[in-house]
């Protein structure tokens, strides 16, 4: 068996005019093969094929047992194109394009040292549809890009490790906004006034601040905040994340006692008029034992309309719902099959 030597790598197998033709390249100080099992076909010097088990894993110019240049990496036993597109030391390296087993697109990129960096790179999903295009560092999502579902823009803005993180802005299908702020580990986020200085005031430590009277617990978690008018409050009552659970005027009996029922973690019997922050929906309107109530608007987190009419013990009564971004009309008392079928009449079934 002829061998050929390189810097790193010697060539075993079959030569042809003094170039390699049939054969394996292996590591010159260990003797072990590049690619295990792998057999190397050179049609016409330095353009080759890399065989393994009867299937062709690569296909391009191989110099020195290295692929440079312009390749060609097959699917496994499928036979199928997997990436087209620049080597370079056995890695991609430049443009080139990813392959779904069905042929359709996957990634267009520029790579660099086997891994997607850059910018506008393309991710499209088995129908070929795009699914990202923008920054990528070291394989991840990372910097400004945007994100599609089903042919419309869905999100645009900051990513950091494959995650929405920092400012961005969420759409609809009509494309109009939905949310434009901040995101942390793909969430929304809002913020809260500081606390400024404390007095304790029973089981409770008091803010004087400028707007509002402060109540915080005893880890200094702030609860309510509010100013007096007559012998009603307008202010905001939080949970115990920080989170704002109430906010608007709020007609409560004796504040001391609310104190004490906040202390002991039951606090709902609380009417008035403004928003109530429910899981991931905000209610605007009147309220009722801290429940929608009377007239009043349900938002989802990005603040788009839900519900709106008149509302009983949390519950729409009547009124007007919104689905895929159509409003119909509603009541409690007409059954939903009802509703549905105005929807399809209409088309606007989704």
């Amino acid at each position: 068996m002829d061998e050929k030597h390189s810097q790193e790598l010697i060539f075993k197998g079959e030569f042809k005019n003094e170039l390699p033709y049939k054969g394996v390249w292996v590591d010159k100080n260990t003797g072990k093969p590049l690619i295990p099992e792998a057999k190397y076909e050179y049609t016409k010097y330095p353009y080759a094929k890399v065989i393994v088990y009867d299937f062709v894993l690569f296909e391009g110019n191989i110099i020195n047992g290295k692929l440079k240049g312009e390749c060609i990496e097959y699917y496994k036993r499928s036979k199928k194109v997997l990436f087209r597109g620049r080597y370079k030391n056995n890695k991609r390296h430049g443009p080139g394009t990813l392959y779904h087993q069905s042929g359709a697109i996957n990634v267009q990129s520029n790579w660099q040292n086997g891994t997607l960096n850059g910018k506008n790179i393309k991710i499209y999903d088995k129908e070929e549809n795009l699914e990202y295009v923008g920054d990528f560092i070291h394989d991840k999502m990372c910097g400004f890009g945007t994100a599609f579902k089903n042919n419309h823009k869905y999100y645009e803005g900051e990513w950091k490790n494959n995650l929405i993180n920092g400012e961005g802005t969420l759409f609809y299908k009509s494309g109009q906004p939905k949310f434009k702020g901040t995101f942390k580990q793909q969430e929304p986020q809002m913020s809260f006034p500081k606390i400024t200085f404390y007095v304790i005031f029973g089981n409770c430590i008091m803010s004087n601040q400028s707007k509002f009277t402060t109540f915080y617990d005893e880890s200094k978690q702030k609860m309510v905040e509010f100013t007096k008018n007559g012998g009603k409050y307008k202010g905001h009552i939080y949970d115990k994340t920080g989170e704002k659970t109430v906010s608007g005027t709020l007609e409560i009996p004796s504040f001391e006692s609310f104190i004490d029922e906040m202390n002991d973690n039951n606090y709902d019997q609380i009417d008035g008029e403004g928003k109530l922050y429910l899981t991931n929906k905000l209610y605007e309107g009147q309220f009722r034992s801290k429940k929608p109530y009377g007239h009043g608007t349900l938002y989802d987190r990005y603040g788009a309309i839900i519900e709106k009419g008149l509302f009983q013990n949390g519950y729409l009564l009547k009124g007007i719902v919104v689905i895929n971004e159509k409003v119909c009309p509603y009541d409690a008392y007409i059954d939903i099959n009802l509703i549905l079928w105005w929807l399809k009449k209409n088309k606007y079934e989704s």
